[in-house]
């Protein structure tokens, strides 16, 4: 999976980051990867988000994971802008 979401990154004009985050209840042994490409040189590995560290029914915290999790069906949700 990671290999093909890099190779997909990689010839898309615009995309500045991918992830994939598997669920702590599905596997404890596999976290996922994030990448990022911040200054336009290539996608750097980033450390993913621990979600055990944030209260899961709480929708408002980490929306990419606890909205389609709490709905039990994929979300299209808005980009997140940071700067």
């Amino acid at each position: 999976m990671e290999v093909f979401f890099g190779k997909v990154a990689r010839q898309t004009n615009g995309v500045l980051t991918y992830y994939y985050r598997i669920d702590p209840s599905v596997s404890d042994k596999v976290d996922g990867f994030w990448y990022v490409d911040a200054n336009g040189n290539g996608f750097v590995e980033h450390e993913v988000t621990d979600i055990t560290q944030y209260y899961i029914n709480d929708t408002t915290q980490l929306v990419w994971y606890t909205i389609p999790r709490a709905s039990q069906e994929a979300v299209w949700l808005p980009p997140v802008y940071h700067g």
